[in-house]
């Protein structure tokens, strides 16, 4: 899986917190459906967790930068 996002972090390394605020910022966004994206959000993190699961990230985008 590729993915090039340079303002948000990709999903697959947000957290639950960081991901509710960036679904809350949505037009129209309720509380109903921001909780639901974020629980399948974290649904499909899981995969980061399986046995004999290797993943590599790379970022150099600001929100990963640090000085």
């Amino acid at each position: 899986m590729r993915s090039f996002q340079c303002v948000v972090l990709p999903a697959m390394l947000q957290s639950a917190e960081y991901a509710r605020h960036v679904f809350s910022s949505a037009p129209n966004a309720t509380p109903e459906a921001v909780g639901s994206a974020v629980a399948a959000l974290v649904e499909r993190q899981s995969v980061l967790y399986e046995p004999q699961r290797e993943s590599v990230f790379e970022s150099g985008c600001p929100p990963t930068r640090t000085n």
